[in-house]
Formats: structure tokens, sequence, C-alpha cells
């Protein structure tokens, strides 16, 4: 989340000025070589990769959906990635997509609607994602989002987990689970519990959205620049053929605007309403939190209150749980903690129940068990946290370590 910002100088600017003739010296060979890899990547239709003066692109396209991701395109996501980083000529990742979305997160509804059919997708599917998040946050390339537009769930999981996670004007971030009877997942008990101020423990708990430069302000952004700017970002980054940190940030930064510009229209809630956030969800316990916002007289608080009430009480309290232990967790724990979570959930009726109620019927009358936030034991809860028998644990390599 941290970034370094850098100064420039003259040996940052005559290293790109010999970058960018570098980049260019790619043999024919190499670039054949390159095109026949991509062209085996884009057998997912929803999924393009392509490579560009050393930078691997992948392009998210599945605008009917919001660009949610489903089983094949973490598959593919994946498959990519892993080609990528050893292949001595690719630099670094650069992942995008076009449209209202970057990525609205995984494909409940494809989890819900083959559990009607008797078949398990979700086991598998949230196995591969969380997968894919923690191999994103190893990943020996520095790795760039361009998160402009709609982020949720695992949107956050395949940008926020690596190096650089680029805002704009039109980023709306959430991690609205709660709302599906679900938690923050992707590695959210890892991020969001490291935001300053509560404010992740805000957004897991309510499932509210932060737009524009507050995602920035939060901590869950590296950096804000206007929409306009990122095609001449990523030209940019294209040139950068060292392989430091603070040469890909200072690149990134030198389209960062002194002075945010955010459209009229846009809601950015931390100025006005961060102190209340922090006061109110540093409490222990969702009772505590619940008082506390009664106590409250704002609309905001009020209205906060009001979505917390309607999210899945269970969800709830395994959120905030959820948020207090991954704080001292790694994200190999904290995903592996989601992965027990996510498994028990699924055994139960609230997440389809919340699907159908969200997604699929939209009628937004989901029948939550229990049905009130105080009706939730600490005996319920920590039920979710025991192991399923015969499930073996996430497949992942803790020999990897973050680049940065």
């Amino acid at each position: 989340m941290l970034r370094s910002i850098v100064s420039h100088t003259r040996s940052f600017s005559l290293q790109n000025k010999l970058g960018t003739k570098k980049a260019h010296s790619l043999s024919a060979a190499q670039f054949s070589t390159m095109k026949a890899q991509t062209d085996n990547f884009n057998s997912c239709p929803y999924v393009k990769a392509s490579c560009s003066r050393g930078a691997g692109i992948v392009k998210i396209e599945r605008p009917e959906a919001l660009n949610s991701l489903n089983l094949d395109m973490v598959n593919a996501l994946s498959e990519i990635y892993k080609n990528w980083e050893n292949k001595h000529s690719v630099k670094m990742i650069i992942v995008k997509s076009d449209g209202r979305a970057f990525c609205s997160g995984g494909d409940v509804v494809s989890i819900y609607k083959a559990s009607k059919n008797g078949t398990d997708l979700g086991n598998e599917f949230f196995r591969r994602e969380y997968e894919l998040n923690y191999f994103i946050h190893t990943l020996q390339l520095f790795h760039v989002a361009f998160i402009n537009g709609i982020v949720m769930g695992g949107g956050a999981g395949i940008s926020v987990n690596g190096h650089f996670s680029i805002a704009t004007e039109k980023t709306v971030f959430a991690m609205p689970e709660v709302n599906i009877g679900f938690i923050p997942d992707v590695g959210g008990s890892y991020f969001l519990s490291r935001l300053k101020n509560y404010v992740g423990t805000y957004l897991a708990l309510t499932g509210k959205t932060l737009s524009a430069y507050d995602v920035k302000k939060a901590g869950i952004a590296t950096h804000y620049v206007q929409s306009k700017n990122l095609d001449k970002i990523q030209l940019t980054l294209e040139t950068v053929v060292s392989r430091c940190y603070n040469d890909y940030d200072h690149s990134i930064c030198l389209f960062e605007d002194s002075k945010p510009v955010v459209p009229e229209n846009t809601r950015c809630i931390l100025d006005e309403h961060g102190e209340m956030i922090r006061s109110v969800f540093s409490k222990n316990t969702v009772t505590e939190i619940v008082s506390a916002l009664e106590k409250e007289t704002s609309a905001f608080a009020k209205e906060t209150l009001k979505s917390i009430r309607a999210a899945c009480p269970i969800s709830v309290h395994l959120s905030l749980e959820m948020q207090r232990r991954g704080a001292e967790k790694s994200l190999a724990e904290c995903l592996q903690m989601e992965y027990t979570v996510a498994l028990n959930i699924l055994k139960k009726s609230n997440f389809y129940e919340g699907v159908r109620a969200v997604l699929v019927d939209k009628t937004r009358d989901a029948r939550w068990s229990p049905a009130r936030l105080e009706d939730v034991t600490p005996a319920m809860i920590e039920e979710y946290f025991k192991p399923t028998p015969g499930i073996p644990p996430l497949n992942l390599n803790l020999q990897r370590t973050p680049r940065y």
C-alpha cells in the first residue's frame, strides 16, 4: 500500500532514454516467439494477452458481466502470469479493461447456478482465485493495475495485491460481500486491516463504496491520475528498462496532479467523515460499533448503520473477526483463513440466499439465518474458522516472497 516518492533526476531521464532504444532491440525471432505465446494465452475469450516493448499487457473483456472473473478467466490469468514471469523479455505486467468496470469481482452467480445443478464449483473457484492472488503478491515482475472504473471483490484481488494500483476519477471501490452472505476475501483480511483509521473495517462491515481520490487517500490505490493519461502512463512505463521500484513509481508520479482533480458529482467521504469512521470502527465488537453509530446524529452515520443492519448478520460478525485476526497475519495466512471460512460458508444457506436476492432475482429480500445481528453468538462465528476435513490447504509457495 505504501510507496516511495522520489524526485525527478537527470539520471532517471537518461536511463529512460537509453531504455527506449534497448526496448526496441528485441529480435524478430523474439517477437515471433512472444506473439505465438500470447496467441496461445488467448484461448479464454474474456482475457486478452499481448506484449509491447517488454511489457505484458492483460486486458479483461467481459463487459456484459462488468468484467467479473469466472474460473476460466482465473486459470487464464494464472497461466499468463506464470509464463511471463519466466520470460526475460517481459519486465512488467499491466492489467486493465475498458467500459464501466475494471473488474466487479468473482462470478458468484456461476457458483450459485452450479450448486442448483448439484455441482460444487465454489471450492475450485476460490482455491484457484486465492492462489492467483498470492502469486500476484509475490510476482517477480512489476505489476501495474489500471483500476479505472468499478473495482469490487475479486477485482481488488488482482490489483491491490500487486505493486501498483492506479485509480482515476472513474474509480469506484467496494468490498460488498456482506450483502450476499459472504466475507471480504481475496486478501481483504490482509489489505483492508492495514488501512489507516479503520477505513478497512468500515468497508468490510458496510459494503459501502469509496470513489475517485478517496481510493488513494485510504491507501487502497498507490496513485491517482486522470483517466485520459492512462495510455501515456503505459507508454512511459514501457520505456523503463531498469528493474528498480522507484523508477516505475516515479514514471507514474509524473502524471499525478499537484492538486487531485475530482468530478463535481463525485462523493468523497474521508475528509468529512474520516474521524467518525475511525472512532466507531475501532471498537472491538459489532455490538459496540452498532451502539456507537446509534449515538451519532449525522445522516452519514444513519446510512452506515442502515447498511450494517441490512447485511447478512453472520457475515458482518465474521468480517469484523477476520479484520482483527488478519491484522496480525501474513497474506498467505490470511488467504488460507479466508479459504477455510469460505468453504464453511458454502455449506450453509446464507451465501446462496444472498446471491439470489441481490444478483439473480434482484429483489433484495434475503432471509438471513440468523436474522438479526443480536442473534449471532461467538460460538457460531468460531465454527467458520474450523478446517473442512479432507480438504487440503491452498497450494501457496511460501518460498516465494514479495519483490518489494
